[in-house]
């Protein structure tokens, strides 16, 4: 009788305390990010919302989600939600742009540019990238080769805006110049649209830039 009320006694506990272990949402997001917290929302083709421990609600693209677990949290009544990157992922993009100039010295032009980089970070992305500016009044073209860094502003909806800086030299192979962009975007799902000050200061007596206006396509994952 004694050892039939013990067994019952231990196997009560060990559900008690199986009931008592956390668990959390573990999203491995594309872009090499993992997100713990609490699923909350999850549509098939829709977005997926995903509610921190303090309260912060994020919404992603069911597309930029790669895979969702559950992961037990031990030595602690409530989980810990928290984000952290997984690794460097590559991210790349095409873009198509027109720059209408602000100064005297300088003239209308179109650019096709394509960068490649990664996310350092879930909201910082970085790399290089190339590009073509085609001057059709002046009938010449330029190259531009620069550096890259965007920074990526979290938000609870479906579109993330974003602040970027470009920095490089513009050539024509017979000279070079400084080239300097910065811009203020956002994207959605696959496309960027932003808008930028594009500055291509090649020669002395050309000295400008102009208001650009981009629209891309991201590549990768």
């Amino acid at each position: 009788m004694k050892r039939s009320i013990l067994l019952v006694i231990g196997v009560l506990f060990c559900t008690m305390t199986a009931m008592a272990q956390s668990y959390c949402d573990v999203v491995y997001l594309h872009n090499g990010s993992v997100i713990r917290g609490q699923v909350v929302e999850h549509t098939i083709g829709g977005k997926l919302r995903v509610q921190t421990a303090d309260g912060s609600l994020f919404v992603y693209e069911s597309d930029e989600v790669r895979l969702i677990e559950k992961e037990l949290v031990k030595n602690s009544r409530r989980p810990q939600y928290n984000y952290q990157p997984n690794e460097s992922v590559y991210r790349g993009y095409v873009e198509l742009s027109g720059t209408m100039p602000t100064g005297r010295y300088w003239a209308p032009h179109v650019d096709l540019a394509t960068g490649h980089g990664a996310y350092i970070h879930p909201y910082i992305y970085a790399g290089g990238g190339i590009g073509l500016s085609v001057f059709p009044d002046e009938e010449f073209a330029l190259i531009p080769i620069y550096g890259e860094v965007r920074g990526i502003l979290p938000t609870n909806v479906g579109v993330k805006p974003y602040i970027g800086m470009r920095l490089g030299v513009s050539t024509d192979f017979g000279s070079v110049g400084l080239y300097v962009s910065p811009s203020i975007g956002f994207s959605v799902r696959r496309f960027d649209l932003s808008l930028a000050y594009t500055g291509q200061f090649l020669y002395s007596e050309n000295i400008g830039g102009g208001l650009t206006l981009r629209l891309g396509i991201r590549l990768g994952k």
